[in-house]
């Protein structure tokens, strides 16, 4: 029963999935978005998809080693310099934050809602493939790994603080905000998403996550094309980390 029930679910969040890429990819007019960036923008932008490329294999090339209390430290400070390096562009390039954010789109709680509501749509299908994928403990992240398995309570505190705020701030900004917007003056909607998908999918550096972060950054780009508002895309990127904490405490308290 329970097993028909993940398969119901999985399906049903697999069409609205589809449903959401295609009104977002696939419309009958184009959304009509003002492109914020120009050629001179291509230069980082290949930049950083060269800097990604290069971590993420590293990543996937070097022995895991255990996560511990100063890793969390370590991804904090290199989120804090990468999200104040894309405001410092922007202010260089004169982007108001306003029209980089998308806030003029509707109020900031309704597009926190409206995050919170497309997540729950396609989280189960990503969710459920996450768990077919990743069924031996070894192969979860190193960062679920210490999250499951430390009893410090400061050190949960920062690593789900890093997970839910921080994390999808800056991934948001640089992903979808930055790369992906770039991308798709110079390639394409569809190709500047299947790119920087791919590129965060990998940059988290776990072979059995690939799909299923791609297609969560699938999501999240629709979101954005749909909505025109990287606050929506963070409000998203939180749900999915949040939800995802819950689960394993839920699991650990068993």
């Amino acid at each position: 029963m329970a097993l028909a029930l993940e398969i119901a679910l999985a399906l049903v969040s697999g069409v609205f999935l589809f449903a959401l890429l295609q009104r977002a990819f696939f419309p009958a007019k184009p959304a009509g978005h003002p492109s914020l960036f120009g050629q001179m923008d291509i230069a980082v932008a290949l930049t950083l998809s060269v800097l990604f490329g290069w971590l993420a294999i590293g990543l996937f090339s070097a022995p895991e080693k255990p996560f511990t209390e100063s890793d969390i430290l370590g991804s904090l400070i290199m989120q804090a310099l990468f999200g104040s390096a894309v405001l410092g562009y922007l202010a260089i390039r004169k982007i108001p934050l306003r029209d980089y954010f998308g806030l003029d789109h509707r109020s900031a709680w309704k597009s926190i809602l409206l995050g919170f509501v497309l997540m729950l749509g396609i989280l189960p299908c990503i969710g459920i493939l996450a768990n077919v994928l990743n069924t031996e403990p070894a192969s979860e992240q190193a960062a679920v790994k210490f999250f499951r398995g430390s009893t410090s309570l400061q050190a949960r505190v920062m690593l789900a603080f890093m997970a839910v705020v921080v994390a999808p701030v800056v991934e948001e900004m640089v992903f979808r905000g930055l790369l992906y917007r770039i991308f798709q003056g110079y390639f394409g909607k569809i190709s500047a998403m299947f790119f920087t998908s791919v590129l965060f999918a990998a940059i988290h550096g776990n072979i059995p996550t690939l799909l299923p972060l791609t297609l969560l950054a699938f999501g999240l780009t629709a979101g954005l094309e749909l909505t025109g508002s990287l606050l929506v895309n963070i409000a998203m990127h939180a749900t999915f980390n949040g939800i995802s904490l819950l689960f394993l405490l839920n699991e650990g308290a068993r």
